[in-house]
């Protein structure tokens, strides 16, 4: 996703509703199980083509996911570790994570989709993790105005200080993601299209990623 939004810019609303309601069907799943993945972020986040269709989400990296079943998990509390993009401010004061944390992380990569820029920026790390546990976001009406109010509100209720005061699940912010301003305004034959015109800049960029 860091690379869609580097190659074709920030996304309109009804793609970023389209991507946010496909990871909240992969969190569902893993915290289910009792994964909280600890690490949301747009690199760990891939479209790719499945079933001939395109635009279809991956949650990848679980490489930092903290099982809350395993007590060995349970003693890394206090640990801080993620990205500071993305990161919920309770991990940031090292205390217990939940589901409610990953929903923190979506919702900062949702702003990223909807703007191409951080919820937060800093001139030093300190500087943004402060701002994750201080600063409001700048409103989405300011900051991508073409934003539906409901999902503007939506998305800045994930990213609440408080954990009790966002959604209580995955499923909950799926469920109010699918009720703003037309989920499915953007379609498989705009997808198509998408990925039609950015193709060549997309293999570009896998090169030089490569030759690097």
């Amino acid at each position: 996703m860091e690379r869609v939004v580097e190659v074709g810019g920030p996304m309109p609303a009804g793609r970023v509703l389209h991507v946010l309601r496909q990871a909240c069907g992969s969190l569902e799943e893993a915290h289910a199980a009792g994964l909280i993945h600890c690490d949301l972020k747009p690199a760990n986040l891939v479209l790719c083509r499945q079933g001939g269709r395109p635009d279809v989400l991956k949650v990848l990296d679980f490489g930092l996911a903290r099982n809350l079943q395993r007590r060995e998990d349970e003693e890394l509390e206090g640990v801080v570790s993620g990205t500071p993009m993305t990161m919920p401010p309770e991990m940031i004061r090292g205390r217990p994570l939940a589901p409610a944390s990953d929903l923190y992380s979506l919702a900062a990569v949702g702003y990223f989709l909807l703007t191409g820029a951080p919820v937060f920026e800093g001139a030093s790390l300190g500087e943004v993790l402060r701002r994750h546990l201080n600063d409001e976001p700048v409103p989405l009406s300011e900051a991508a105005p073409d934003t539906p109010a409901d999902m503007a509100v939506c998305l800045l209720q994930c990213l609440a200080k408080d954990p009790a005061d966002r959604p209580d699940s995955a499923a909950a912010f799926r469920e109010a993601i699918c009720s703003c301003g037309d989920p499915g305004s953007w379609t498989e034959s705009d997808a198509e299209g998408w990925w039609a015109r950015h193709a060549a800049a997309l293999s570009n960029g896998r090169a030089s990623d490569e030759d690097g």
